[in-house]
């Protein structure tokens, strides 16, 4: 559902089907499937399809809104997955005796 949220918010952000499938690099009949598969799962319709334009319903703004703090969320998840990728993994050595080490420190 991740990807049909970022779909509806590019739609809504582009006001237009043709704008949104050249940003998205998909063919309008698919992204009309994944707004439909959207509508399908949420079970409830998102836009108004007022001859070719669309108008978002009262549900679709708020929707619009969740899809947003979501792809925030996702930005901010990746960002901390960068940022422990390339946070140095150093090792640690532990030393000591022979004498502590046997009678200490597990097998």
């Amino acid at each position: 559902m991740l990807e049909e949220l970022n779909v509806f918010a590019i739609i809504v952000e582009q006001s237009s089907m043709n704008k949104a499938s050249t940003a998205l690099n998909l063919s309008q009949p698919a992204l009309s499937r994944k707004i439909s598969k959207l509508e399908q799962d949420l079970g409830v319709e998102l836009f108004k399809r007022v001859g070719k334009r669309l108008e978002l319903t009262r549900i679709g703004r708020l929707t619009y809104d969740y899809a947003i703090e979501t792809r925030q969320q996702h930005l901010r998840f990746l960002k901390m997955l960068a940022e422990y990728k390339t946070a140095g993994r150093s090792s640690l050595t532990i030393g000591a005796s022979l004498t502590t080490l046997q009678t200490t420190l597990p097998d």
